[in-house]
């Protein structure tokens, strides 16, 4: 019976079960570190937080998807019309022309406010109500390469996706406005 008192004393526990009792603590923390945490460090080392204003306004396009290490091309909207498309001014607006139909190609078209800052893009509602978050990837003039949370099959769990942007050329941008904004016919720029 001696031996079952050995550890305790007037204070109830010895300094040895103390000991024992902080080193299985730590291990207890250490080892519950999951690859979660990994990834979050991971995620941050991918973040192009250098990225530029000057390099990320203009117009682009999505060419490539990626999800869990599978990627795919991603075709133009319609063939009539060509590919939706999306701008950064630098004014701080974003505007994005989405092909609904193929009949007019008049685009459906969306604007946003965009700040960017260390590498994230954050875009909101006009009246700051709701926004996103997008991480840019690697960006240059003509490339611009970023992770984006999207709701694909309506269940309200965001899956984040990998894109791949080109840019469109200055040229065809301001074509495209002329012919949308102020001519108003039925011609279209063709984005492919």
């Amino acid at each position: 019976m001696m031996q079952h008192y050995e550890f305790v004393n007037r204070k109830g526990i010895t300094k040895r079960i103390f000991n024992l009792l902080v080193v299985v603590s730590f291990l207890t923390i250490l080892f519950s570190c999951n690859s979660t945490d990994d990834d979050l460090f991971n995620e941050e080392e991918i973040i192009q937080k250098d990225a530029k204003i000057e390099d990320l306004a203009g117009a682009w396009s999505i060419y490539k998807v990626a999800s869990n290490g599978n990627e795919a091309s991603v075709p133009a909207t319609t063939e009539e019309c060509g590919r939706d498309f999306f701008i950064y001014n630098s004014s701080g607006t974003y505007e994005e022309f989405l092909y609904q139909e193929s009949f007019t190609c008049q685009p459906v078209q969306n604007k946003l406010k965009w700040t960017l800052n260390n590498g994230i893009i954050t875009l909101s509602t006009i009246d700051n109500s709701n926004s996103d978050i997008i991480k840019i990837v690697n960006l240059s003039k003509d490339n611009f390469v970023f992770i984006a949370s999207v709701d694909t099959d309506g269940d309200a769990i965001k899956e984040e996706f990998t894109f791949t942007a080109y840019g469109i050329y200055l040229q065809m941008k301001w074509t495209y406005i002329q012919v949308l904004f102020k001519k108003r016919k039925r011609r279209h720029l063709k984005i492919t």
